[in-house]
């Protein structure tokens, strides 16, 4: 148990340090020095490659803190790239700078490419949890809090820049539910978002949020 759990802790560090490197790699191609510029003999990478270090290069990363962006809206992956470069959402240095290095046409790439991959499901999370009250609010809300069923956004193909949820990866579908309840993540559309995690328990975040990463009730 401890070797494995050693072992753990040191892929996940190895994992890390090597997305470091690839966004350092990635600032020193797109801002070399200035005495090394001319010496520089590599092709710049297409954008979504330079995504890849942290998303994977299908778009299904392996740590549950980085999001999954395999089959998403093209025009959300759009809007989030924008707010992470226009300041409207917190990128923690990293998604801020790597944003900004994409120009406009890179955001159409990097969006149509993601947007046609195969999203998998969160098989770390024991799937034999009913997870009944999660269901409940996924498909029905809470009409006692003024919580509207999660599906009638995040399930409908005419709401472009709301997310695709089912399959993302439990840890983060939490941490951003509790970024938008405590408003430290304040770019939702209209604050929708905002007003409905903030009626939301700290259990029911969890439980939701694995609810939806193992499919939301998909067989």
């Amino acid at each position: 148990m401890i070797a494995a759990m050693v072992n753990f802790s040191v892929n996940k560090v190895c994992r890390t340090i090597t997305r470091w490197l690839g966004m350092t790699s990635i600032l020193y191609i797109h801002h070399p020095m200035p005495g090394h510029a001319d010496t520089l003999a590599m092709d710049k990478p297409a954008p979504y490659e330079s995504c890849g270090y942290c998303h994977e290069y299908d778009g299904n990363p392996s740590m549950g803190n980085y999001p999954k962006v395999a089959g998403q809206k093209k025009q959300y992956i759009i809007k989030q790239l924008l707010d992470y470069r226009n300041g409207r959402r917190d990128g923690r240095g990293m998604m801020g700078t790597a944003a900004s290095l994409l120009s406009d046409q890179d955001l159409q790439t990097v969006a149509e490419f993601f947007a046609k991959q195969k999203p998998t499901l969160d098989n770390n999370i024991a799937t034999d949890k009913t997870f009944a009250h999660a269901r409940e609010l996924w498909l029905h809300g809470a009409k006692d809090r003024m919580i509207d069923a999660c599906v009638l956004c995040h399930e409908s193909p005419d709401e472009p820049k709301i997310p695709h949820l089912r399959g993302q990866h439990a840890e983060y579908l939490a941490d951003q539910l509790r970024a938008f309840k405590q408003k430290t993540r304040t770019n939702d559309v209209v604050k929708i978002m905002q007003f409905f995690a903030e009626r939301l328990s700290n259990e029911e975040i969890t439980e939701l949020s694995q609810f939806i990463a193992t499919g939301a009730g998909e067989p």
